[in-house]
């Protein structure tokens, strides 16, 4: 038993160097730039003391500044600030925020490329978080259905080229996925046991996936939902509810704590919240056109999930900006593996896809609780991606790729397991059972 925990450890480590070594040579995005402009947040609480700087006010102190801060998660602000400070790179090495409306010359001219000291410090900073989410990652796949599946979906996630694409830039997506995934093992523990301290770490991982990032709210809801079902249907009911609800409550504190722009008025900084995402995704519809009714939006997801070529960028005007940049990382060997990569692989994968959704409700090996957990998020991941996501933006799909990895780990369990027993009847005793994974 021993030395498969250090095969484990091993191949996770081996995933983990993958993803990291390829930072360095990841074709830059401007929403890097705009990230790091904000990282002055950082300053303004630490250094300067000053969180009359931070506080929603209306009217604001400084607008652009306001607005970035309500829209983007904190744990970003937190995690690269405490990096550059390390590293002694202070607030007026920050560059400006990225003018989209102006070529890539323009904002180097103004100070809006960021330097590659400053570049690379924040992307060392966060890539960590995405091995967070692949380590994590196995162990749900592991408690799903044994080490098989976990190598497996960890395989798909860590090679995944959009995953690696978008992870490896010092953007907020390897914290959300990091956090999401977290907290996805968390409440498997929790439906285990659950006990004060899995509640303790199942708040805990939540309220930092919210606070990465809005979207992580599309985990969170399928998440507390099944724990709560979970939680009805027990002899201790009411100590279950108490224990989940003590959760929700540290999931609010944490996020509170962390979104200092919203301590002076909370009620009114969600409002401008959810008036500010509205606004954001209206102006990019209406510059990049929208989908086209139902089928198109479907046709997008499959395009987006399944055959997942990486979209290095949105505006069509930056393959000239970085194309160089493209080139060199296309040629390297850290740029990933698209499993579907086209329509023949991603009818494939999407059938073992769905596949592992009809072996997670069927399998009796481990407990179905844990099962209906993991195929609800599953479930609810690619509906949420498939029908709230305006345009086909890739980022935007980036957690229906950890639900394809559990799903189609254990779809080619279940063709495994079927293979065994197949070859199992046909040339040995029938009356023996065959063996099946470990």
């Amino acid at each position: 038993m021993k030395r498969f925990w250090i095969l484990d450890a091993l191949w996770l480590i081996g995933l983990c160097a993958y993803i990291l070594i390829g930072t360095a040579i990841t074709p830059f995005h401007g929403d890097e730039s705009t990230l790091l402009f904000m990282n002055r947040d950082y300053d303004y609480q630490f250094v300067e003391r000053n969180l009359d700087k931070i506080y929603f006010a209306n009217p604001p102190l400084n607008q652009t500044e306001q607005e970035l801060r309500l829209l983007n998660g904190t744990v970003y602000k937190y995690v690269v600030g405490f990096a550059r400070q390390i590293r002694g790179i202070g607030g007026e090495w920050l560059n400006d925020f990225w003018d989209w409306t102006q070529d890539i010359s323009y904002n180097r001219q103004t100070n809006r490329y960021p330097s590659d000291n400053l570049l690379m410090t924040a992307r060392y900073a966060v890539v960590p978080f995405l091995g967070l989410g692949i380590i994590a990652l196995f162990f749900i796949a592991k408690n799903l259905g044994g080490r098989f599946p976990a190598y497996i979906a960890t395989a798909y996630l860590a090679l995944n080229p959009s995953i690696l694409l978008n992870g490896r830039r010092a953007m907020m997506e390897s914290l959300l996925i990091g956090f999401c995934l977290l907290t996805l093992l968390m409440a498997l523990w929790w439906i285990k046991r659950p006990s004060w301290r899995n509640t303790l770490f199942l708040g805990i991982s939540a309220g930092l996936a919210i606070s990465s990032k809005h979207p992580a709210l599309f985990t969170l809801l399928p998440v507390f939902g099944m724990c709560g079902l979970f939680a009805l249907t027990q002899k201790n009911r009411l100590m279950h509810m108490a224990k989940l609800i003590s959760a929700g409550i540290l999931v609010i504190l944490i996020f509170f704590a962390l979104n200092v722009a919203w301590w002076r008025n909370p009620i009114e900084a969600g409002r401008d919240v959810l008036r500010l995402r509205g606004d954001l995704l209206a102006v990019q519809m209406d510059m990049f056109g929208s989908y086209n009714g139902f089928s198109d939006q479907l046709r997008g997801f499959w395009e987006q999930v399944f055959i997942a070529q990486p979209q290095y960028y949105e505006v069509a005007d930056w393959g000239g900006y970085i194309g160089d940049q493209i080139t060199i990382y296309e040629s390297s060997l850290w740029d990933g593996i698209a499993i579907g990569g086209n329509p023949i692989f991603a009818v494939i994968l999407t059938f073992i896809t769905l596949l592992g959704v009809w072996a997670c409700l069927r399998q009796s090996t481990t407990p179905r609780w844990g099962r209906w957990l993991i195929v609800a998020w599953g479930v609810f991941q690619f509906i949420t991606t498939a029908f709230l996501t305006p345009l086909e933006w890739q980022r935007y799909y980036l957690m229906a790729y950890p639900a394809v990895a559990i799903l189609a780990g254990m779809g080619l369990l279940w063709i495994k397991n079927w293979g065994v027993s197949f070859l199992w009847r046909t040339y040995t005793d029938k009356s023996v059972s065959p063996p099946l994974h470990p």
